[in-house]
């Protein structure tokens, strides 16, 4: 019974030094630290919020700069929290990969009683599971690592795509700027154009190809402009929100 006793001891101690090595936290931490060592950035993310949260209105309050915009997407983006989720599912696996199946206990009374043993406990448990512990552990720990270095690339890259978006929205938002200064100026000359043709200074080729380049400015202008729609929606998709109220 005394060996029974000890090797059932002996068990309870692996089980509790096989939990007591899974991060509580899913290991979340590490990726953050990891995350901030890569991008040079410190990252924050939550559960999915929307533009109602205070949070998310105080990100977005003021100038949209590519921290405050990647700071949105962690705390906001389904994509990236169903991501994280997966740290919690693969901390589930290493916990199940180091747990034993439960002993079995078992009693017994005698009657008429022994006056030096007049009952017998027994506590069983399977030896199998014991032996392949290690190696179930190792596996777990294998797959819970993999999931870490996974969910740590999966969130560099995101943070990486949310500011490209943001730089793209930035050059679309210069480049329609730049745009509507050229047609500002094709339609002052165009304008001139007229008077000068119409004091017949200058030729019909003349006056055409100056209201030419003017049509040409506007179409320049729609382009762009299409371009800078284009971009704010993809960074709205990047951050998770469904219009572009709340940013600026």
């Amino acid at each position: 019974m005394i060996k029974r006793n000890a090797f059932a001891l002996l068990a309870t101690l692996i089980f509790a030094s096989a939990c007591a090595s899974v991060p509580r936290d899913a290991g979340v931490a590490e990726v953050r630290q990891t995350v901030t060592e890569r991008t040079n950035r410190t990252v924050e993310w939550t559960a999915p919020s929307t533009t109602d949260d205070p949070r998310i209105r105080e990100l977005l309050a003021g100038e949209l700069t590519a921290d405050k915009a990647v700071a949105v997407a962690m705390a906001n983006n389904p994509r990236l929290q169903a991501t994280l989720a997966e740290l919690g599912i693969a901390r589930a696996e290493l916990l199940q990969a180091s747990i034993v199946r439960n002993p079995l206990f078992e009693a017994e009374i005698r009657f008429p009683p022994d006056p030096f043993r007049p009952y017998e406990l027994r506590l069983v448990q399977t030896l199998v599971d014991l032996i392949q512990l290690p190696r179930r552990r190792a596996i777990g720990r294998a797959i819970f690592d993999a999931a870490k270095l996974r969910v740590t690339s999966e969130v560099v890259r995101f943070a990486a795509g949310v500011r490209a978006e943001h730089a793209d929205l930035l050059a679309a938002s210069q480049r329609v700027a730049q745009s509507r200064m050229n047609l500002e100026a094709a339609k002052a000359s165009a304008e001139l154009a007229q008077r000068q043709h119409d004091a017949q200074n200058i030729t019909d080729l003349d006056l055409e190809n100056e209201q030419a380049q003017y049509e040409q400015a506007k179409l320049d202008v729609a382009r762009e402009e299409q371009r800078l729609l284009v971009a704010r929606e993809a960074l709205l998709r990047a951050l998770g929100l469904r219009d572009a109220s709340p940013m600026v």
